[in-house]
């Protein structure tokens, strides 16, 4: 698995793309835990749009993986919109799409019931449209 990772990560920064680490993580979670990603500013990299790709070992919480977008990341009462968000069934792999409307986006992701032995989100960053398949 592994592998494959690094071989799409070759092969997007080679096509204009690039991995946002601060919104990609492989640390498991634990039963009703949630993932926050930090606040990336999309318009000062010049990101035309994200995908993000999550795997669990056990389902999410119903609709539990999300993009939120904001157009202020600096104060503590800064407004997050939902812009998508699925559920994540078990070891499947969920892609979510977004074209940015606003500055910052974050990724979030609430784990269900289960604690998991396998998780991943990656979140990539594409100086062109990527359209959702």
């Amino acid at each position: 698995m592994k592998a494959i990772i690094v071989f799409l990560l070759f092969i997007g920064i080679s096509f204009g793309q690039s991995l946002d680490g601060n919104n990609s993580t492989s640390t498991v979670l634990d039963s009703g835990d949630t993932y926050t990603g930090s606040a990336k500013n999309l318009m000062y990299d010049n990101v035309a749009s994200v995908t993000v790709t999550a795997f669990a070992s056990h389902a999410g919480a119903t609709s539990g993986f999300k993009i939120l977008a904001s157009e202020d990341s600096t104060r503590p009462d800064s407004t997050w919109f939902i812009m998508d968000s699925t559920s994540v069934t078990d070891s499947t792999l969920t892609t979510l799409n977004y074209i940015p409307k606003l500055t910052y986006y974050k990724v979030q992701y609430v784990n269900g019931s289960d604690s998991l032995t396998t998780f991943f989100i990656q979140s990539i960053l594409h100086k062109n449209i990527v359209k959702p398949e």
